[in-house]
């Protein structure tokens, strides 16, 4: 078998992503709405969410089911019905 030289051009790992931060309009929008009292903890949720551990326990980072139930853990929230 042929080796191959790596790939160099791939981007580092997701780690230390803030959606709040990055996300001008989201938070803009929950100002707009009447939700800026909810800002310190939604920064906090988007820097749990973020996070290296969370994003290893998630797995793909925009696997949304898994990201919603990574949520739930760290909040200790029931399950829907």
């Amino acid at each position: 078998m042929v080796e191959t030289g790596g790939v160099g051009n791939q981007p580092p790992p997701l780690s230390g992503f803030d959606p709040l931060a990055c996300d001008p309009a989201l938070a803009d929008a929950v100002h707009r709405e009447g939700a800026g009292d909810a800002v310190p903890t939604l920064a906090s949720l988007a820097e749990l969410v973020g996070s290296t551990e969370a994003l290893e326990i998630i797995g793909k980072p925009y696997d949304l089911g898994r990201v919603i139930g990574a949520v739930r853990l760290a909040v200790d929230a029931p399950e829907p019905r």
